[in-house]
């Protein structure tokens, strides 16, 4: 491990005070961040930032092509072996990774259990890793879905032969993602932790569309034609909720607290978006005064517990972020 000074920009967010209302009597905080920003030069940290785990380790790339795998926690980064030619990698609460390859050999994973690295050449990719050291993706042409377990590898079931994809596991095993039918229309699809598929609800109730990201709580976020984007908290849709009028249209993954980070598409109007219980918020103004010196901010993923990583371009320089929920979302019926 090698150490590495923290001199990133941190800007504290002054939380708005103001509180909408949503629902009958019942107000929604608005909520604050942290933000810390940092050239995307590798010197002091990752020169991108591919996930974030609860505790705050970040997995990313070093700068150039190939280039080293690192995770980089409290200002020290550390490399991990023979994973120049990663990319797009995941990182569990136990600080294993797992991420994809493509080179001469094709596709495949590679995942570093306590930094010990494998080949999983039967996953063409991966969507996610847990603390059960359970790695999940496709196979070759991404028609069936697989899992790494602790070493083995074995075939997640389908429920037809026309393709199921995966595309997040919890710390519980619970994996969500979408099953295509027979009309080649997808639906939102959970592989329970005994390895069960099931249509999340029916195509009248739920719709077409699929399932994106599930949380520690077994909550699950998606979107689809009839209920739009929407939180399943195991006994109720909800749809969420719209934002300047506008309706969010994709979501990338939710907190253990049901924070959802999501992204409005419109003709006219393009925007990421968090969605706490209540009410949805443009993240860049809730950056403040901050907001205003990046003419480009994509958040990419949010962890656990909240924290969310991305990159963009601040006052013309290329840098990386992490903006942490100081103040959190009031809960709201």
């Amino acid at each position: 491990m090698v150490g590495f000074r923290f001199t990133g920009r941190a800007v504290a967010l002054i939380a708005i005070a103001a509180a909408s209302l949503a629902g009958a009597g019942h107000a929604v905080a608005t909520p604050s961040y942290t933000l810390q920003s940092f050239a995307r030069d590798g010197v002091q940290t990752p020169g991108t930032f591919d996930d974030i785990n609860a505790s705050g380790t970040i997995v990313g790339q070093q700068p150039g092509w190939p280039a080293p795998l690192v995770t980089w926690s409290g200002g020290a980064m550390t490399e991990l072996p023979g994973g120049s030619k990663a990319s797009a990698a995941f990182i569990s609460a136990l600080g294993d990774v797992a991420a994809d390859v493509v080179d001469k050999d094709g596709n495949y994973v590679l995942v570093w259990f306590g930094g010990e690295r494998r080949r999983v050449s039967d996953l063409a990719n991966t969507s996610g890793i847990n603390a059960k050291r359970q790695v999940v993706g496709a196979e070759k042409g991404y028609i069936w879905p697989g899992m790494y377990d602790n070493g083995i590898y074995k075939r997640m079931a389908s429920l037809n032969k026309h393709g199921a994809f995966p595309t997040a596991i919890n710390d519980q095993g619970v994996v969500v993602g979408f099953q295509r039918g027979d009309m080649g229309k997808a639906r939102p699809a959970v592989w329970d932790a005994d390895g069960t598929i099931r249509y999340l609800g029916s195509a009248t109730k739920v719709g077409y569309g699929q399932a994106d990201g599930i949380n520690n709580a077994g909550h699950i976020v998606g979107c689809t034609d009839v209920l739009q984007c929407f939180l399943y908290d195991g006994a109720k849709y909800r749809r969420l909720p719209r934002v300047d009028g506008h309706k969010v249209t994709t979501v990338t993954g939710v907190s253990d607290d049901d924070v959802v980070l999501g992204r409005v598409y419109a003709h006219t109007f393009q925007a990421d978006v968090i969605s706490c219980p209540g009410a949805t918020y443009l993240l860049k103004a809730l950056l403040g005064e901050e907001g205003t010196h990046w003419s480009e901010f994509v958040p990419t993923r949010i962890s656990p517990s909240g924290s969310i990583i991305g990159r963009g371009v601040r006052d013309g320089e290329s840098r990386s972020f992490v903006a942490t929920m100081a103040t959190p979302c009031d809960a709201a019926d």
